[in-house]
């Protein structure tokens, strides 16, 4: 017969008594005991030691041990004096169900199981209550199912109440010992939207901030003790995880706003403690830090930022914008810049999360002069990178050091890009902010390769402000004041922002920098457009010398038109790199985007009509050329084999394309159209080349367009168009920054910058072109008649 007070001392021992038969001796045991008697407890206890090995959990839970212990507990709640009972069973519940999924599902699905140990919570004994949060935290942990049952059975109530008994200052300093394990158990129910409800419902997020308050305020005691700041740390830090938790909830982030306590916050990362805590001994446990609790908080700011009301409200409070300014200039030249760079990152993150529409970023920009907050981190950030390159450069000592501050700095620098792309998606704002000067300093992260993973978002940022607001001739000047004075001295050999993005499109050969070719691409795109109503075709021409063709014939085609050339003349001098040119690259499917190629046949048409010159470098792509705007032009059609008639009962003739067809409107195709003939009436070879292979689908569009087959004509172009509109609403689009990346809001703008009055041309007005008149004018280009 089992020995009930034998204790265990180890693993081995442990297994052994799992494997002896003792399992199913204790089972029986628990089964016909009432609970009446002691050993009940001391069987509870013994499984309460077995189960602290890892072995032998499993084959506790399969011996049937669950079930009995979950009955005895229901029957020490209902007798609240015997609690060594209650402690001992779960004991041995929360040990078997530690790191052990299968036994949290085996105890979920006993009857009151779960109930039973939520009802422990309701006692007023602390060892009781000490342990009963330690159970519901390894049994609801990583388990929606325990968690929501939890929940139901008023977890998050319960639990609060012990979590006010241990932090109110007028409760008793008996359970001041409840207040980590309590808010850790709490934190589980939290990781559902039922708790986070329960927890809103029950006031219970109020008293999250009056803890962290109350403790901040020990912390910053300067007589605070070594124990006591410990203590406060601990608590902390479980509450912090609470607020992590709960952070990402619209509801949680618009209270925070609304009830005020925003400011608890951002004193907690304002004001630092003067007490210093010493290393700890080597004896001594590891406790939590107070540098990383705070680094904690400021990304649940960042959090708070993300809300839709909140990004009207917060900008409406100057001190509070003034302190996430202050923030981004923490730590800088002070020798902590690597311990304040999160903090740096947080300020930039609020101030990009906060500018996601038009009116936020006109206060952010205008009454609270964030641009120029932005603009300076950015160069002291930078002035970082370079010395750290330096310091690399010399190895020593110092080159791990280099390293880590250069990592740091691209974190800051990353947020810092994100908030300056949101707040050039505002129109209205574009023009200001180029002339803060920020084009130059954005357009030169894409010269130092440790910045690569903010590339793509300075060609963004780039784009937006290339787009519909005078800020081109900046783009392509290398001194901005200067430009503004006269464009004389641009030459290709200047090291503008426009030359330091092509020579960097130059080289985005890798399948995995499409996004780079295509949105480097509609950078010189708004370039082009904003050249052409300036009337300022002599801009167009530093595009031209700058290799600005093979990029926008790159986005209309897909075909990876550059290779990288290692002895490329770095001044940019060599007018055009044939060495290095893949004139007869072919298109690729999946490098393609409509509302993207559309973009570019503008710019090409526009750059053709402004500069002749321009026309025998775009035809020396005709490889790729042709065959792309043959797909377009045949996009929607019929089969050829099929038959063009009017459609019949049985449903012959034109059908529509496939899902997996890409689509394109008669926009695209109108300015095709123009395109084709643009070239073909300059470019005697390139008329020559296009003729057998457009011809036969001009005539083909012809009848397709014909009035006897309108009706399914119609049709299928109305699809075209939907698709294509819902693609360039795609495109226009911006994510909220977030570091968690598990939030993400988008927010359309005006496609001013994409195909909706697109088919301009210097020579010809397509105001109200038809489809059909652009063919006729093109199959007049090739059989060389006049349009």
């Amino acid at each position: 017969m089992i020995d009930l007070e034998q204790q265990p001392a180890n693993d081995e021992q442990r297994l052994a008594l799992a494997t002896s038969g003792a399992l199913a001796e204790l089972a029986a045991l628990l089964e016909a005991d009432s609970g009446a008697s002691a050993s009940a407890s001391k069987a509870a206890r013994l499984v309460a030691e077995i189960a602290k090995c890892e072995e032998t959990r499993k084959p506790l839970m399969e011996a049937g041990l669950l079930r009995p212990l979950a009955a005895l507990l229901h029957a020490a709640n209902t007798n609240t004096a015997d609690t060594e009972l209650a402690v001992q069973i779960l004991r041995a519940l929360g040990n078997m169900c530690y790191d052990n999924e299968d036994n949290r599902d085996a105890l979920l699905d006993i009857p009151n199981g779960i109930q039973a140990v939520a009802s422990c919570l309701d006692s007023d004994d602390t060892r009781l209550l000490q342990i009963a949060c330690g159970a519901l935290l390894n049994i609801s942990m990583d388990n929606e199912s325990v968690q929501v049952q939890a929940i139901a059975a008023d977890g998050v109530k319960r639990l609060l109440r012990i979590v006010k008994l241990s932090t109110n200052e007028n409760s008793d300093p008996k359970y001041a010992s409840l207040a980590s394990s309590s808010i850790s158990a709490l934190s589980n129910l939290l990781e559902v939207e039922p708790g986070i409800k329960d927890l809103l419902a029950q006031d219970g997020l109020v008293s999250f901030f009056h803890i962290l308050k109350m403790k901040h305020q020990i912390l910053m005691n300067q007589s605070v003790d070594k124990d006591s700041f410990i203590n406060a740390l601990e608590i902390l830090d479980t509450v912090v995880t609470a607020l992590e938790l709960v952070g990402e909830n619209d509801t949680v982030q618009r209270v925070i706003v609304s009830q005020d306590l925003l400011g608890i916050l951002l004193d907690f990362v304002d004001h630092r403690p003067t007490y210093v805590l010493p290393e700890p001994e080597e004896d001594e446990d590891s406790h939590p830090s107070y540098i990383e609790i705070r680094k904690r908080i400021s990304r649940i700011v960042t959090l708070v930022t993300m809300n839709d009301s909140n990004m009207t409200d917060i900008p409406k409070h100057a001190d509070v914008m003034a302190r996430f300014k202050q923030w981004m200039t923490l730590g800088l030249h002070t020798g902590k810049e690597l311990e304040e760079d999160e903090i740096r990152m947080s300020g930039a993150l609020c101030m990009g999360n906060l500018s996601r529409s038009d009116e936020a970023c006109a206060a952010l920009i205008n009454q609270h002069g964030v641009a120029v907050a932005l603009l300076a981190l950015l160069g002291l950030e930078v002035e970082r990178v370079k010395a750290g390159t330096l310091a690399m450069a010399e190895g020593g000592d110092g080159a791990q050091l280099a390293v880590n501050d250069i990592k740091s700095c691209v974190k800051v620098v990353h947020a810092v890009v994100g908030a300056f792309k949101n707040l050039t998606i505002a129109v209205a704002d574009r023009k200001s902010l180029g002339a803060l000067g920020i084009i130059k300093p954005i357009a030169s992260l894409l010269d130092i390769e440790v910045m690569k993973p903010v590339h793509f978002g300075c060609i963004g940022v780039l784009k937006n402000l290339c787009s519909g607001s005078g800020n081109g001739l900046d783009v392509t000047s290398e001194d901005q004041k200067a430009a503004k004075l006269s464009a004389a001295s641009i030459t290709p050999q200047s090291k503008t922002p426009l030359n330091k993005l092509i020579k960097y499109i130059w080289k985005a050969t890798g399948d995995n920098m499409t996004g780079v070719r295509n949105e480097g691409g509609r950078v010189i795109v708004n370039l082009v457009r904003t050249c052409h109503l300036a009337g300022a075709p002599h801009l167009i021409k530093v595009i031209l010398d700058a290799n600005g063709i093979t990029p926008l014939v790159q986005i209309v085609t897909g075909a990876l038109l550059t290779r990288v050339n290692e002895d490329q003349d770095q001044s940019g001098s060599q007018p055009e790199l044939h060495h290095h040119v893949h004139f007869d690259a072919v298109p690729s499917d999946g490098q393609v985007f409509p509302v993207v190629q559309n973009e570019g046949l503008v710019a090409l048409i526009l750059t053709a009509n402004a500069l002749s010159t321009s026309i025998p470098i775009i035809t020396k792509y005709h490889t790729s050329l042709i065959p792309v705007a043959k797909k377009i032009l045949l996009s929607g059609l019929p089969p050829q084999e099929q038959s063009t008639e009017v459609v019949s009962a049985a449903g012959t003739g034109p059908q529509t394309p496939t899902s997996e067809e890409v689509l394109y409107s008669d926009e695209v195709k109108v300015n095709c159209c123009l395109f084709l003939g643009v070239l073909a009436s300059a470019d005697e070879m390139f008329r020559n080349l296009a003729t057998p292979e457009i011809s036969p689908v001009l005539e083909r569009l012809t009848k397709w367009t014909s009035v006897s087959n309108l009706t399914v004509a119609s049709a299928i172009s109305q699809k075209s168009a939907l698709a294509y509109q819902e693609q360039a609403t795609r495109g226009s689009a911006t994510s909220v920054l977030s570091r968690t990346n598990t939030k993400s809001a988008k927010r359309v703008v005006s496609n001013e910058s994409g195909g909706g009055s697109s088919g301009l041309s210097g020579r010809v007005s397509v105001e109200d072109l038809k489809l059909v008149e652009a063919v006729n004018r093109l199959k007049g280009v090739l059989e060389k008649t006049n349009t």
